[in-house]
């Protein structure tokens, strides 16, 4: 049975000091891209997937190949933004504590999270283990004001350069290279390319 790769993720359109923060991502080679990552459903809309005849990657993870025949509904279902996660917290709050040791632990104060619009494109995947695989990807777009605590925690990380975060100004991105040479992906364009949805 023919089945199309589908991939979909929260990208945090974080800006500090006029500059959107990046991280060196190691599963896509040693990219530039954008805080996020794979967005999860709910265990509520297992049985839909389990209809699709959907094979998962990773857990909940909304990684999976999708009979062809099934994708237009199950791009249907993701429109709909139900029965999964609909902000970054989860992927934001692991990246910065976890990977990239910000802060020890998330401040009181909640990130300022606004859904910005979702893109959708096809391309051959980098991740590693499955590279050149055909992908359908499903990304929305968040504008993220991070709490000063967390703010005031990344801009020494970022002028040392010793660790995987980055400030890249808009030209960078267009350009697709940082300013110590670090390739920039496609998907931290998409952080310029989603306008806003109207409130």
């Amino acid at each position: 049975m023919d089945s199309l790769r589908v991939s979909c993720g929260g990208l945090c359109r974080i800006e500090i000091d006029g500059k959107f923060l990046l991280e060196i991502n190691k599963n896509r080679g040693d990219v530039l891209t954008p805080i996020g990552g794979a967005l999860e459903f709910h265990e509520e809309a297992r049985p839909f997937f389990e209809r699709l005849g959907a094979v998962f990657e990773k857990g909940n993870d909304l990684r999976l190949f999708v009979p062809t025949a099934s994708v237009p509904a199950f791009e249907a279902w993701f429109r709909q933004r139900v029965g999964r996660e609909t902000d970054p917290l989860r992927e934001l709050q692991e990246e910065l504590i976890a990977e990239h040791h910000v802060v020890s632990e998330w401040p009181d104060m909640p990130p300022e999270i606004t859904y910005r619009g979702m893109k959708s494109r096809e391309d051959p995947t980098g991740r590693k283990g499955l590279e050149g695989v055909l992908t359908r990807y499903y990304f929305e777009v968040f504008d993220v004001g991070l709490p000063a605590a967390i703010v005031r925690a990344v801009r020494p990380q970022v002028a040392g350069g010793v660790g995987r975060l980055r400030l890249v100004s808009r030209g960078e991105i267009d350009a697709r290279k940082s300013g110590d040479a670090i390739p920039i992906s496609l998907t931290a364009a998409m952080l310029l390319e989603v306008p806003r949805v109207p409130a």
